[in-house]
């Protein structure tokens, strides 16, 4: 059915059965009535239902107030004559704007106060927050300078310990400091100034580390490279260090 002729249906019902016009109601609650599967009469009703509900409401107190408020000034008024009536209308008229305007002066001023207070608050309140970030900066960077100092006088005494062990004939020291493969770096720096063609190297085996009785660290390292003639030959690197250090005239090349 054609929405507009549900609607004309629906007011005709309202006004013949109940004699209330609902012609007020919109057209998207009648057609979500339509959707909802109801039929003209049904609607009509619970429209004339709503229409008599709200024709009995009772007034407000606030309308109740302002009506027996006017009531009471009307009959007032009627005491006097009507030349009377038009004088004191005007000077009430005149004495309720001035307090109107009284009132709305005294509400600015409290609010400008009020406004300005809150302002100060903030401005306070914003200005201790900044302190106390600025007194937190200063004290993570007091700690962190303080960190730094301690950090670095401690690797400065690590170092001078480790310096004075080493005289040591008898320092041993930790295992010395090898790639991800094992093979120490110094390794490719010996056979670079020792092999004719350094850029044939290729490690195949590369051995733990061992320490002798004289307190020196050992590595055999398997590699094949090129010789003279251009064959590639395997041989063995054997590298001896002291501490952290490597003994050149102790490492050689192993046929």
């Amino acid at each position: 059915m054609d929405p507009l002729v549900f609607r004309q249906m629906v007011v005709n019902h309202a006004r013949q059965a109940h004699g209330v016009d609902v012609s007020y109601v919109s057209q998207v609650w009648i057609e979500e009535c339509m959707k909802l599967g109801m039929t003209p009469l049904q609607v009509g009703d619970q429209a004339a239902q709503g229409a008599m509900r709200i024709a009995q409401r009772p007034p407000t107190s606030n309308q109740s107030i302002f009506t027996q408020v006017g009531r009471w000034l009307n009959r007032i008024l009627a005491r006097y004559p009507k030349d009377a009536q038009v004088g004191i209308k005007a000077v009430g008229g005149a004495v309720l704007l001035g307090g109107f305007i009284l009132l709305g002066g005294i509400l600015m001023h409290n609010y400008r106060r009020e406004s300005a207070e809150a302002a100060r608050a903030e401005s306070a309140r914003g200005l201790a927050e900044d302190k106390e970030a600025l007194r937190r900066s200063v004290e993570q960077g007091r700690q962190e300078a303080a960190r730094r100092v301690a950090e670095e006088a401690e690797a400065a005494q690590k170092a001078r310990d480790y310096e004075r062990a080493r005289s040591d004939p008898n320092f041993l020291g930790p295992e010395p400091p090898t790639l991800a493969d094992g093979v120490p770096l110094e390794a490719a720096v010996f056979l670079s100034a020792t092999l004719k063609d350094p850029s044939s190297i290729s490690f195949s085996y590369v051995g733990p580390w061992r320490y002798t009785r004289d307190n020196k660290w050992t590595k055999r390292i398997g590699f094949r490279a090129k010789n003279s003639f251009g064959a590639t030959v395997l041989n063995y690197l054997e590298l001896v260090y002291k501490g952290d250090q490597l003994l050149k005239n102790e490492s050689r090349v192993l046929p």
